[in-house]
C-alpha cells in the first residue's frame, strides 16, 4: 500500500546547518520603527477624530445664529 500513495512534495526538507541563518533576527524595536508608528498613528488619530466631527456634525450651523 505505500508504493501506491504519492510522495508529499509539499513538505519541507529539514534546514541543514549550513542553510539555517548564522545570526537569528534582531527583536529590538529601532527608531525608524518607532517613528513610523508615531507618524501612521497620528494620522490614524487626526483621521478618526474628523470623521467623528463630521459624523456628529460638531461644527456649528451658520444659518441658525
Amino acid at each position: 500500500m505505500a508504493d501506491v500513495m504519492p510522495e508529499t512534495p509539499f513538505l519541507q526538507a529539514p534546514i541543514s546547518p549550513a542553510t539555517a541563518p548564522a545570526v537569528p533576527p534582531s527583536r529590538e524595536v529601532v527608531p525608524v520603527e518607532i517613528g513610523l508608528a508615531i507618524g501612521f498613528g497620528l494620522v490614524f488619530l487626526f483621521g478618526v477624530i474628523a470623521w467623528l466631527a463630521w459624523l456628529f456634525d460638531a461644527e456649528p450651523d451658520r444659518d441658525s445664529q
